[in-house]
């Protein structure tokens, strides 16, 4: 399990660090020139929460990003489960943050060349503790393998 909760720490740096670099080209903070991920999380939850003037296009793209930003949600109840029973969670909580990487993917799509190092670290600390459970996982049928009566 000590990989496992390596992975699990490395993307919880990974997390955390992103909220304060910046994720997208914009003007609001940052010396005037780029977004930290702190706000594009509340520009992405501005449908449900209002932020400043931002808006979104469609019903479907507000969605997304809503479901984007809860992903959060998501991160911060997964590592710390990950770390305290890692091979009881594994196969849903990898499974769920392979589907929040895909729903995270949107934003790829909505500010293409426009995005920061920030949107990148946040992105790949998702797919690094979804690899984190995947340790657990494998881990544990490795173990349970070797313990098989010959």
């Amino acid at each position: 399990m000590r990989r496992c909760k390596a992975a699990i720490t490395i993307a919880a740096i990974m997390y955390v660090a992103a909220w304060f670099l910046p994720v997208v080209k914009g003007k609001p903070t940052l010396a005037q020139g780029s977004i930290p991920g702190w706000q594009a999380f509340r520009v992405a939850l501005s449908p449900i929460w209002p932020y400043q003037d931002f808006g979104y296009d469609s019903v479907l793209a507000a969605f997304l990003g809503v479901a984007s930003a809860l992903s959060n949600m998501l991160f911060v109840v997964a590592a710390p489960l990950l770390w305290r029973w890692p091979v009881q969670i594994a196969h849903g909580a990898m499974w769920s943050l392979i589907v929040a990487v895909f729903v995270n993917a949107k934003w790829l799509l909505d500010f293409d060349g426009e995005l920061r190092i920030g949107y990148y670290l946040w992105a790949s600390a998702f797919l690094v503790l979804a690899f984190s459970a995947y340790l657990a996982k494998s881990e544990a049928s490795a173990a349970q393998s070797s313990q098989v009566p010959a």
